[in-house]
């Protein structure tokens, strides 16, 4: 039998009997580190703020002409459109323009100047759930002076950057399309749910803001522009599919004007949360839990090892 174990296994090698043994004797090891590190995990967990999230649905607006009408102009009366600045895509191209912008730096920049987002995103450390008032860490900013005091090394500077809240923003943001049905959610997680279904609701009204003002934009230019090719040729079939495209624009213009949900309609309004969505303080205790056992199992090996060398 030791002749077949010789040949199997070097001396060097570690077997799992051997482990399981060495294991049973740090027993009380294992007992006295999962207790520290699970105590550890509570108070951590204990520490961090809830966090509340507030999420929308919402779907595309289908948009008049578009699709159709590109497929009806070819050759030099596509580059027509081109020229005039008519924006004939897809319904799928101008949610991916959309979401683009939503993403975008400047979008938020204005989205943050406008709802006053600076303080609260970088400042926020919990939320008085009696009094409904968001809690400001003393440390960055001076309620009272109404100034931030925060202590930072260059090039940042006291009070943060839109760099900054950006990349903050963007933590906190979550958005998501269902290719299959086009639907749209966008989501706020915060410490504040007030803060959180503002801000949802802010970002739609927004958003929908910006691409009305866009196409109100591109259609007025491109009836000016049209309406001067008009003046210049005299073939019919030139001066026909200039009249659908005013007409079309004439649509975008009227729709623009009229329809608050010009781009995306709101199928399910962002709510006002009351259950937290985190931390999962059960999840960071069995975290520690399991990173005792490891640390345990590394350092038998360890043993093991060092005792056959």
């Amino acid at each position: 039998m030791n002749q077949v174990m010789t040949s199997t296994q070097t001396p060097d090698e570690i077997s799992l009997p051997e482990l399981l043994a060495d294991l049973w004797r740090l027993k009380f090891w294992f007992v006295g580190l999962g207790i520290v590190f699970s105590a550890l995990a509570v108070f951590y967990s204990l520490q961090l703020p809830n966090q509340y999230k507030s999420e929308t649905v919402l779907y595309p607006v289908q948009q008049q002409g578009g699709a159709g009408l590109a497929a009806s102009l070819g050759g030099q009366l596509g580059g027509l459109a081109s020229m005039a600045g008519l924006n004939l895509g897809s319904k799928e191209n101008k949610t991916a323009l959309a979401l683009q912008i939503l993403n975008s730096r400047i979008f938020f920049e204005k989205l943050c100047r406008k709802y006053e987002m600076l303080i609260p995103l970088m400042a926020a450390e919990g939320w008085d759930r009696d009094s409904n008032t968001l809690l400001i860490n003393p440390d960055l900013y001076d309620s009272s002076g109404n100034k931030w005091v925060r202590q930072v090394a260059a090039p940042l500077t006291a009070e943060p950057s839109m760099e900054e809240a950006f990349v903050r923003f963007k933590e906190i943001l979550t958005v998501d399309q269902d290719k299959a049905t086009s639907m749209v959610r966008i989501g706020i997680e915060f410490v504040s749910p007030e803060l959180a279904q503002q801000w949802v609701k802010a970002i739609v009204t927004e958003l929908n803001a910006d691409m009305r003002q866009r196409e109100l934009s591109e259609a007025e230019r491109a009836i000016h522009y049209l309406n001067q090719q008009l003046e210049k040729t005299s073939l019919q079939e030139v001066r026909s599919v200039m009249y659908d495209l005013i007409e079309e624009q004439t649509k975008t213009l009227m729709l623009a004007n009229v329809r608050e949900e010009y781009m995306f309609q709101v199928v399910d309004p962002a709510p006002y949360p009351q259950l937290k969505s985190g931390p999962k303080r059960a999840f960071i205790v069995i975290f520690a839990g399991l990173g005792s056992v490891v640390m345990i199992v590394l350092f038998s090996i360890f043993r093991l090892v060092m005792r056959k060398s």
